[in-house]
């Protein structure tokens, strides 16, 4: 995984993404905890996780901790220092 050094990535948030979170958002500090690993790993590294073949389009997972939901999220580089978040979806318990 290169990890550009020391370089950290601007996550910026596109619509699609602001009205889902809004959707699934019911206690915003409890989605911002959920969602902290993913954002500290997509601005390290955002090369690092699986694209979906030749859309650019890349996708990472939080971890599951206790009782909080796990989420699949989809994010986009855009340039050699933004990534842009595009949607996330809940994904259904065994």
């Amino acid at each position: 995984m290169n990890t550009g050094g020391n370089k950290l990535w601007t996550i910026v948030e596109n619509d699609t993404f602001r009205e889902c979170r809004e959707k699934h958002c019911s206690d915003c500090k409890k989605f911002d905890d959920i969602t902290k690993g993913v954002t500290w790993a997509i601005s390290r590294a955002p090369e690092g996780f699986p694209e979906i073949e030749s859309t650019g389009v890349r996708i990472i997972k939080n971890v599951k901790y206790g009782k909080n939901p796990v989420y699949r999220f989809f994010y986009k580089i855009l340039d050699a220092n933004r990534v842009e978040l595009l949607h996330f979806e809940p994904i259904p318990e065994d």
